[in-house]
């Protein structure tokens, strides 16, 4: 089993337009069409959150909408813990604007009229950025959930088997029998479905550390 690859097919990316100016969505409908992309426009930040279910992709938002700003709409999507690459497109560039929107994380700030080939190529860095780390968020929670079948002495055992240490080191360490050592390494093969120690190592790697009870 090659654990650093996906095991399903990844949905189709999409483009995600939240802006008010209809020429704006029109545009951004036909350069998805040349990326190949599908492409949905909303004219307002509340109808694209009504709509929006953590669906890959990326989303080419406007500053300045009625109701909800482009600003507010980037800061309730992290709230929500939304990893969606935003580009942040407006007419009336400011300073303040652009190290916010920077600050909370959009991949880009682009001033109205911009570049059709730009915002083309920003489009696809942020769909690469969004598969990456879903990518990662996957391999994470596969981690997590394979390494949850381990009792804490396993998990033990596991953590001595990833420094590369022999049963006989393990054996002396924990005072348990090289027999028992190798009982328990076999139990964490099997319930890790770790195929190899290298494999082992990279779900080692992959998940968060265990919360340390006091």
């Amino acid at each position: 089993m090659d654990f650093s690859k996906p095991t399903t097919p990844q949905p189709l990316s999409t483009i995600f337009a939240v802006d008010d100016d209809d020429v704006t969505c029109a545009m951004l409908k036909k350069l998805g069409q040349s990326l190949n992309l599908p492409v949905l426009t909303y004219a307002s930040a509340e109808s694209f959150l009504n709509d929006f279910r953590n669906q890959p992709g990326c989303l080419v938002a406007d500053i300045h909408l009625g109701g909800m700003s482009g600003l507010d709409l980037q800061q309730e999507l992290l709230k929500r813990g939304a990893t969606l690459p935003i580009i942040m497109i407006t007419a009336k560039a400011q300073v303040p604007m652009a190290v916010r929107a920077m600050h909370n994380r959009a991949v880009d700030f682009l001033e109205k009229p911009f570049d059709i080939a730009v915002l083309g190529q920003r489009i696809r860095q942020a769909i690469e950025l969004d598969q990456t780390l879903r990518a990662k968020a996957a391999q994470t929670a596969d981690a997590v959930q394979r390494l949850s079948r381990l009792t804490p002495r396993e998990r033990e055992i596991m953590q001595f088997v990833v420094k590369g240490m022999s049963n006989k080191q393990m054996a002396a360490q924990l005072q348990l029998s090289e027999k028992t050592i190798e009982v328990h390494r076999g139990n964490v093969m099997r319930k890790t479905a770790a195929e190899s120690v290298a494999e082992l190592v990279r779900l080692s790697m992959s998940a968060p550390a265990p919360e340390k009870t006091s």
